[in-house]
């Protein structure tokens, strides 16, 4: 079996019949590669990259995106719908502490909501 291109994803293990192939894939080069497509699909300003590469260093820090932003989103959402102690439990969280300080922000609608029916 020939070695693969840095940007080819590993393969694991020969098919069954009536599977398909799987793709064994880091963290790392999933994040990599997510970087590189938002890089080449939202690129800085013109006005950005005439001052130089510092500048557009600054400007993709403030603009990334990264994967774990999936994440927060998903426990945030859990939060919402299910509570806190579902949200941990889907993150794998043996305490909520951690969902509670880290991952999901907290409802601020529902706050709003309270604060208005307390008067």
């Amino acid at each position: 079996m020939r070695q693969p291109r840095r940007h080819e994803p590993q393969r694991r293990g020969a098919p069954r019949a009536g599977r398909s192939l799987r793709l064994v894939c880091s963290w790392a080069s999933y994040r990599r590669a997510i970087t590189r497509a938002c890089e080449k699909a939202f690129p800085p300003p013109a006005n950005v990259v005439a001052e130089g590469k510092a500048a557009v260093r600054a400007w993709r820090k403030v603009h990334a995106w990264h994967p774990h932003q999936l994440r927060h989103t998903a426990g945030t959402r859990i939060r919402r719908e299910f509570g806190l102690e579902a949200a941990a439990a889907t993150l794998g969280h043996s305490s909520a502490k951690l969902t509670d300080e880290v991952y999901a922000e907290r409802d601020m609608q529902r706050v709003a909501e309270v604060m208005k029916r307390m008067g």
